[in-house]
């Protein structure tokens, strides 16, 4: 009987080695697969769905290092509530204008999304004298989710009119893009 149930115990043993060593080398393979983009049968499922396009109101929370953006920073914001849908934008101190999106097709694992705003053909000079094409930052999202894109003049400097275009891309391949009328002469309202 002893005899019996060392052999049981000794059995359990390896098969609790085994299933450790197999845990140990599955993990990793598990945590890449996660986090790898979609293949590309699934990234041709990946579609953005522009929710709303206007100005906005939002409250910042905090700010990022942002190299490619004029102000050198991105800001996080909460409480994002659409004031106006519309494609036309006076160019006032405070105004943010953007959109918000939802992604959806990409399954269960989050994509990261390279998210561009392309201003107009002078592009913006910044205070310390620099010129911007555009501004460019990543955001990652599981298909569902919605998120805003906005752009706040905050500096008189940024206030530049012409067509503003907000793009969203999977790798090289854009998802989405919204086109702004940026004006700096809307009258006295």
């Amino acid at each position: 009987m002893q005899a019996g149930s060392f052999r049981s115990s000794e059995t359990m043993r390896m098969l609790r080695f085994t299933l450790i060593a197999c845990l140990v080398c599955v993990a990793p393979a598990l945590a890449f697969a996660q986090t790898r983009p979609p293949t590309d049968r699934r990234a041709a499922d990946v579609r953005i769905e522009v929710i709303a396009a206007g100005t906005f109101t939002a409250r910042s929370v905090g700010s990022k290092a942002n190299a490619t953006d004029p102000t050198g920073r991105e800001d996080t914001v909460d409480d994002v509530v659409l004031r106006e849908a519309t494609d036309r934008v006076c160019a006032r101190l405070g105004v943010a204008f953007g959109i918000d999106y939802r992604l959806t097709g990409a399954g269960s694992e989050p994509v990261t999304l390279r998210i561009v705003t392309r201003f107009p053909e002078a592009g913006i000079v910044n205070a310390s004298g620099t010129r911007f094409a555009l501004t460019e930052s990543t955001s990652e999202l599981a298909s569902g989710e919605n998120t805003v894109r906005l752009y706040a003049f905050d500096e008189r400097w940024e206030m530049v009119a012409g067509v503003w275009s907000f793009e969203i891309y999977l790798r090289d391949r854009k998802l989405a893009e919204q086109k702004f009328i940026v004006m700096t002469d809307c009258g006295t309202s």
